[in-house]
């Protein structure tokens, strides 16, 4: 839960995990200055050191309220993305960190996730939770697929424009290919429903 103190308000970044957050934090902390409530370390601690169950950032709506009510910042956005490419991006992540096995399909990861989320509501540190489950009241939210254009000019009505020289960097993207089968989309589809549903996305990414 980036937290971002701005010359006119308390400014709360959602950080939707695979939604290119880590390149708007980067661009947050050079406009606003440091963020509270982030832990770039996280994964980096042994598993009996972190005193939450996800990173900070990637908190989820329903316990960010149990300790940081709305009426505390003033404003709220985020970024979301089609649920087939965010999914693909947190199974490449994983991949990369060794969590799943590596000659693991993506088919057979996304039919592993059900359990292993009832056995962890938190597990890959949130990075497959549904969008709309990190989203608090009266959060505004824009489609990384429009280009970030669209969330600077948010920012610059709301905060004044940005200090000159200031930039938001490219997104990051990994050049490793991954097969979607036929199966496999229709598992996302299935079970991020809601998420389609909300963000006006179509089957298709």
């Amino acid at each position: 839960m980036p937290l971002y103190r701005t010359e006119q308000e308390l400014f709360y970044f959602v950080h939707v995990p695979k939604c290119a957050g880590t390149t708007v934090t980067e661009y947050l902390a050079v406009r606003f200055g440091t963020a509270a409530f982030e832990d770039r370390a996280f994964r980096r601690d042994p598993p009996e050191n972190p005193w939450t169950r996800s990173s900070p950032q990637h908190i989820d709506a329903r316990n960010l309220e149990r300790i940081l009510p709305r009426e505390f910042y003033d404003s709220a956005a985020a970024i979301v993305r089609h649920p087939e490419s965010r999914l693909v991006s947190a199974f490449k992540f994983q991949k990369r960190q060794k969590t799943i096995p590596r000659r693991m399909s993506l088919e057979r990861w996304l039919y592993t996730l059900p359990r292993a989320q009832k056995k962890n509501a938190f597990v890959y540190d949130n990075h497959t939770r549904p969008m709309v489950e990190f989203l608090p009241k009266g959060c505004a939210w824009f489609k990384l697929e429009d280009g970030l254009g669209k969330f600077v000019d948010w920012l610059d009505n709301r905060f004044g424009p940005a200090p000159e020289g200031i930039s938001l960097g490219h997104v990051k993207k990994s050049r490793e290919t991954v097969e979607v089968s036929d199966k496999a989309k229709r598992l996302i589809v299935e079970r991020y429903a809601i998420d389609y549903e909300t963000f006006g996305y179509g089957t298709a990414p």
